[in-house]
């Protein structure tokens, strides 16, 4: 079964019209050595085409470290080779099945791609309420210690008020403390206090 190995940028035939995608494809042979083959596949419509087998190397390892080692030149002749070649290519056979999984990898592409975006907008969707959320909590525990400072006050007030009441009772017999003195001592008595 035919593996892919490599694939390569874009090729133009030598008329300049046609534009294929390069692919190196490999096959385990019956001897044990594997055979190498490039595969071009035209953009657009068109029929997909290969060399006859490029190379036979003693391990997978070795067809890939070949396939590394083809630049663009090699490609633009083993593209004008593969254009020349009859039908009766060793490969030929297999060309349908290449062409056919080749165009349903663009279409998984696309899908994964779609997915991909998908998954993307609803991260940052995410992210954004998240961010909402946070600037809400803060908001709330603002106006929680807002809250609590302006009971303190209160009860501050309040205990600064008792106190002056208490020392403006004619004949209480009490001496008159500073107002700070008399906060304290009203909040010790409420501390003092305990609910039956």
């Amino acid at each position: 079964m035919f593996q892919l190995v490599r694939q390569y940028g874009t090729v133009v035939d030598a008329a300049g019209v046609g534009v294929y995608h390069a692919r190196a494809y490999g096959e385990l042979q019956a001897d044990g050595w594997w055979g190498g083959w490039l595969v071009f596949f035209p953009f657009g419509t068109g029929t997909a085409v290969a060399t006859d087998r490029e190379t036979t190397q003693t391990t997978f390892a070795n067809l890939v470290r070949w396939s590394s080692t083809i630049g663009p030149v090699y490609l633009e002749g083993a593209l004008e080779r593969a254009l020349l070649l009859q039908p009766a290519a060793t490969i030929t056979g297999r060309l349908a099945e290449l062409a056919l999984l080749e165009r349903r990898a663009v279409e998984d592409a696309a899908v994964l791609e779609t997915a991909a975006e998908h998954a993307r907008l609803e991260a940052e969707a995410a992210e954004r309420e998240a961010a909402a959320h946070e600037r809400a909590a803060a908001a709330a525990r603002a106006e929680a210690r807002e809250r609590a400072e302006a009971a303190l006050a209160l009860e501050d007030n309040v205990a600064v008020a008792e106190g002056r009441r208490e020392m403006s009772i004619p004949g209480s017999g009490r001496t008159r403390r500073p107002r700070f003195q008399a906060a304290d001592a009203a909040r010790r008595r409420r501390r003092k206090r305990k609910p039956r």
